[in-house]
């Protein structure tokens, strides 16, 4: 039976070198930082345990809702294509918000560590991240 857990709190981003981390919700939203010049790279960041209860037939997914699909993500300081994207219809031409989704199960760890690179005033690349979960399919 698939599940899914919110990835709600706490986050962190950086902007640029990823020096210094600062504490953020979700949405969140790299064109609010104003001080940041367009294409800066943004990355909002969470750590978090590995469910329990997985089987090893467990197919687990990291799914990212935000503006525009997001390419790519790192899990623990490895970087993984998206498998999937849906839209959510939005006005007709865009969607308002996109799930992406990652194929996961095989890199997490006790321990993990989620990055999202996010763009700012950056044609056709996500600048929002409005919300993450982890799915669980048990199989």
């Amino acid at each position: 039976m698939p599940h899914e857990i919110r990835l709600a709190g706490p986050w962190e981003f950086s902007a640029g070198d990823g020096a210094t981390w600062e504490r953020c919700i979700l949405p969140f939203d790299a064109a609010s930082l104003a001080e940041m010049p367009g294409g800066t790279v943004v990355r909002v960041r969470r750590k978090f345990h590995r469910p329990s209860g997985l089987e090893p037939s467990s197919t687990v997914s990291i799914i990212v809702v935000a503006d525009r699909d997001v390419p790519e993500i790192a899990l623990n300081d490895c970087r993984i294509s998206v498998s999937t994207v849906e839209g959510d219809g939005g006005d007709g031409q865009q969607s308002s918000s996109v799930a992406s989704h990652f194929r996961v199960g095989d890199l997490l760890t006790d321990f993990n560590i989620l990055q999202l690179p996010l763009a700012i005033d950056m044609q056709n690349t996500a600048s929002r991240i409005d919300s993450t979960r982890l799915g669980i399919v048990d199989v």
